[in-house]
């Protein structure tokens, strides 16, 4: 029987060959190697570090020129005008002038003894009815009529008394 069966011969044809009889060979690693992440990061970092140079060179100022000192005009640099005073320019400066004087227009007065405008008078919308089951949901609260037309007081007439430290300014 030894003579018959050789067991170092192969198979004649895959069929004939039965899988859990083979040996397990190892499962291959999944995923990237330690070495090639490592690598992609650094490269990151090496991508990222130049673009953050670029940036800040590009950035910079350049100088231009050679560095040679600009020479002064010949003569004197400060010189008097042909027409000491300037340029007169017509109504420059004359409000200014007049109101540090005193001497304002007074345009900008306040009239305390103005009558107030009359107020508008408004209409109020109907009141909403509430509707029978809905009445038990919402709370209601009585708001008291209006008990007239108001009157705005007369405005001051004299000046008010100065209180402490109004013209001090500080502290």
């Amino acid at each position: 029987m030894a003579d018959e069966m050789d067991l170092r011969e192969p198979y004649a044809s895959e069929s004939d060959r039965l899988p859990w009889l083979e040996t397990v060979e190892p499962d291959e690693k999944e995923g990237p190697s330690i070495g090639r992440i490592v690598a992609l990061v650094l490269l990151g970092l090496v991508v990222i570090a130049g673009v953050v140079f670029a940036a800040i060179r590009l950035q910079r100022p350049t100088a231009s020129g050679d560095g040679q000192l600009i020479a002064a005009q010949e003569g004197d640099y400060k010189v008097r005008p042909d027409e000491p005073g300037g340029l007169k320019v017509e109504g420059e400066g004359d409000s200014a002038i007049a109101t540090s004087a005193g001497k304002g227009a007074g345009n900008g007065a306040i009239d305390l003894r103005a009558v107030p405008e009359a107020p508008v008078a408004s209409q109020r919308p109907p009141a909403a009815t509430p509707a029978a089951g809905a009445a038990a949901k919402v709370a209601t609260a009585a708001v008291p009529k209006a008990s007239g037309r108001l009157v705005a007081a007369a405005p001051l007439t004299a000046s008010r008394p100065a209180g402490p430290g109004s013209a001090s300014g500080g502290s």
